[in-house]
């Protein structure tokens, strides 16, 4: 079986996680006997995107898949899975194209509804764009790809998948038996949907209020955006230096001895900032049970529904209250070995959390 994924990441970019996501999904198909091409497409330079921006234009990037497609043999191709950027007419024309070539469709939405969530004046005109054209979704796609459990989306028939990792590709944590501190890691972009913020106001609440403290929190940040000279301010202003440390991008074995040094990871917690009552299913706790380490998390998940792993935190911007983390991270410890947790954890997201797992579902639509 043969299959083209056609993308706007540039999936050679290694601190992209959406990029990085791509590539688990790429490493899935051929896990599952498919051949996958994913041509070099994207866009990023700064005319792309003023002509994205401009009202009655489509982007550069449908323009170079409607040149890949034109001078490809795509007929060999026996599905095409195409990641969502925005809605427009050369898109729609594009798939078309392909349809008509006998081909089948999948047409991946990561976050369905996403109208609300882009509130920029300067994305008004790719959003208006995207709305005139998504009525002609249904006629040009097989499947919608959906993340957010929507029978439909656009009219079009959805296939309901879940976030995925591939255990392999991540070394589970060794342990540190003898340290007697609990430490939290967080590896992301950073923005104000991870709600980091949460914990670093958490962490203040509990060293105010606890002059005699049983157990020293820290908290391990890595990564870069745009919310970190922020976060990094309020660390100073509360006085954490000692507790919380910033390490910037990091990635392998450097990333991986990190991982070691700590206990629990910190999900998305300010998931509401931007996807209020919506499900979604962000990939950071996927990696965390793959590294077989608990965690705290803030989404709607059905993933880990009444996963005794998983430490759930209301969808606000309240602190996080650390000494509930402490009991409930203990509890765990007292009645398992730090071991026998991670085994287990990796085990769960070995039968549950595979991208292998999710994406047999795209192979079985391409049998039909």
């Amino acid at each position: 079986m043969n299959g083209l994924y056609l993308s706007n990441y540039n999936i050679k970019d290694f601190s992209s996680g959406v990029s990085k996501k791509i590539r688990m999904q790429l490493d899935s198909f051929e896990n599952l006997g498919v051949k996958m091409d994913a041509p070099t497409v994207f866009t990023d330079s700064i005319i792309s995107k003023i002509y994205t921006r401009m009202p009655f234009t489509s982007n550069l990037y449908d323009l170079k898949c409607k040149m890949y497609l034109k001078k490809n043999n795509i007929e060999k191709y026996d599905f095409v899975y195409i990641r969502h950027n925005i809605i427009t007419k050369q898109l729609i024309a594009n798939l078309r194209y392909i349809r008509n070539k006998g081909i089948k469709v999948f047409y991946e939405i990561p976050t369905y509804p996403y109208d609300r969530n882009e509130n920029d004046p300067l994305n008004y005109f790719i959003r208006e764009k995207d709305r005139k054209w998504r009525s002609e979704i249904k006629k040009v796609v097989d499947y919608v790809v959906d993340f957010s459990g929507s029978e439909s989306i656009y009219g079009a028939p959805t296939i309901v998948v879940t976030n995925g990792v591939n255990i392999n590709l991540f070394r589970p944590v060794v342990h540190d038996k003898k340290k007697q501190t609990i430490d939290l890691i967080a590896v992301a972009l950073m923005a104000e949907v991870h709600g980091f913020d949460r914990v670093i106001e958490g962490m203040h609440n509990y060293y105010v209020n606890h002059e005699n403290k049983d157990r020293i929190v820290r908290f391990h940040i890595v990564g870069d955006g745009a919310v970190r000279k922020k976060l990094q301010c309020m660390v100073k202003e509360y006085g954490l230096t000692e507790y919380v440390t910033f390490y910037g991008f990091m990635c392998g074995d450097e990333l991986d001895r990190i991982y070691d040094a700590c206990d629990i990871g910190v999900g998305v917690l300010g998931i509401h900032r931007r996807y209020k009552g919506q499900k979604v299913s962000s990939l950071k706790t996927k990696e965390y049970a793959a590294k077989g380490l608990p965690f705290i998390n803030g989404e709607n998940d059905d993933a880990f529904i009444k996963f005794k792993y998983s430490f759930e935190v209301e969808s606000n911007d309240d602190p996080l209250n650390i000494e509930d983390v402490i009991k409930w991270y203990e509890r765990l410890v007292t009645n398992e070995d730090v071991d026998t947790i991670t085994q287990n954890i990796r085990g769960y997201a070995r039968d549950n959390l595979t991208w292998d797992t999710q994406l047999k579902k795209i192979i079985e639509r391409v049998r039909e």
